[in-house]
């Protein structure tokens, strides 16, 4: 947001963007404060336990404090150190960030850590509020959301909405927030643990995949489309940070891309195939040529024909 266009009322809790003819969007401060990596509004980093989620909060906190060079190879768009603090659920959470950021800091920055108590009441989230404007934060990074959140349950939706009401005064006085969040570690799924919700309050978010033993980690990007495109990352946790990837990684990505392309062009080739055909033999037929020209099984063809995969007859 930029200032001299927005009008914040703080004893009703409004906050006005004034628009007119004169109104150029171009002005607009751009919607990451690192490009394709951190929104300015509120950014979802999510993942298994002890996958690296947290110090790639901390590799991100600890490079908009210092205001210098890149992360993950994409550059910083605001100008200068950025004013960092963090919510930690807990002491010791606390200790492992103070812990880290002694390594990753520049000489001079310092990144406060917040650690109320639990359950989080709504006067202590006041103080947090008052404790962001006094001390003029620009970035919060939230470790996590299951702690935070009022009751604890993931699954429900209101208590999720609830939560993201606290975080939403921190956007509205343009100050970013970063979210830690889990995934599930038996299930393929790619989305956070808990109710869909928990995706809605994001403009932006992260998925962090572990791929041990290397230590290596698939890093996902995505969002509103209309601010940025989706792209993927894989990197190293060397030591107390997140690094990009070395050429080896960089192969793996595009091998992975070429792939997907491959298997995307299979999908193009059978569809054109089947409208070719399709009337001319029977489905039974249709699915045996299938299976003589692509690969893959007779019987799998001839239920993807009879649910319309591949078009209406």
């Amino acid at each position: 947001m930029s200032d001299n266009r927005w009008d914040r009322d703080d004893v009703h809790g409004i906050t006005t963007l004034i628009c007119s003819d004169q109104y150029d969007p171009t002005e607009e401060s751009p919607p990451f404060l690192i490009e394709g990596v951190v929104h300015r509004s509120i950014t979802l980093i999510y993942g298994t336990p002890e996958g690296g989620k947290s110090t790639l909060a901390r590799t991100i906190s600890a490079g908009l404090a210092n205001g210098t060079g890149d992360i993950l190879g994409k550059p910083i768009l605001v100008s200068g150190p950025m004013k960092v603090a963090v919510i930690a659920a807990d002491p010791d959470a606390a200790y492992e960030y103070a812990y880290e950021f002694k390594s990753l800091l520049a000489p001079g920055v310092e990144i406060p850590i917040h650690c109320p108590d639990l359950p989080v009441a709504n006067a202590t989230w006041d103080e947090m509020h008052s404790l962001a404007a006094r001390g003029k934060y620009q970035v919060i990074v939230v470790d996590n959301l299951w702690q935070f959140l009022p009751g604890g349950d993931l699954d429900d939706p209101a208590a999720i909405q609830e939560f993201y009401h606290k975080l939403r005064w921190f956007d509205n006085h343009q100050i970013a927030v970063i979210l830690i969040a889990h995934s599930s570690v038996k299930s393929r799924s790619k989305s956070a643990l808990g109710h869909t919700t928990i995706h809605a309050g994001p403009r932006w978010e992260c998925h962090v995949e572990g791929r041990s033993p290397e230590r290596t980690r698939k890093l996902t990007f995505r969002g509103n489309p209309r601010e940025g495109q989706a792209w993927s990352v894989i990197a190293t946790v060397d030591g107390a940070k997140v690094v990009t990837c070395n050429d080896a990684t960089e192969d793996e990505l595009a091998a992975h891309r070429s792939k997907r392309a491959t298997s995307v062009n299979r999908q193009v080739d059978i569809r054109a195939f089947v409208r070719k055909n399709r009337g001319k033999v029977t489905d039974a037929e249709l699915s045996r040529r299938l299976e003589a020209k692509f690969g893959g099984k007779a019987a799998s063809y001839a239920s993807s024909l009879s649910r319309g995969t591949y078009g209406q007859p």
